[in-house]
């Protein structure tokens, strides 16, 4: 946002920003996300690769082929906060991804990267 001539950036004490910021500041580049599919925005801060939220969706009418593997990622996905560990390093199989970005009220039984009051990164 530009506001009097000051470029305004939205409150970095917003736990999915932190999460965002952590992640470009502490992982590799080329590190890929698994994040809840329904929270957006995560590449904004982090600039990292995220197997695919909610809002990707805005593009399949570009191409039927995206269309077609995205509706089947958000149909793995669809049970997300219901997933455990076994699910998780199963779908690690199919998406190749490095880190995965959980509510902290989950309690996944994996390696803990870091945490704050709302999300956790795991190492998977």
């Amino acid at each position: 946002l530009y506001l009097k001539n000051e470029i305004q950036f939205p409150n970095k004490n917003n736990d999915w920003i932190s999460m965002q910021i952590w992640a470009k500041d502490y992982t590799p580049a080329k590190s890929v996300f698994l994040v809840p599919p329904s929270k957006s925005g995560f590449r904004v801060f982090s600039s990292r690769t995220i197997v695919g939220d909610i809002k990707d969706g805005a593009v399949v009418i570009y191409s039927k082929q995206y269309a077609l593997k995205w509706s089947q990622t958000m149909k793995e996905l669809s049970s997300f906060e219901k997933m455990n560990k076994n699910e998780f390093i199963e779908l690690k199989k199919t998406y190749n991804y490095d880190y995965l970005i959980a509510k902290k009220s989950m309690k996944i039984d994996l390696p803990k990267v870091f945490e704050n009051d709302s999300y956790t990164l795991y190492k998977i």
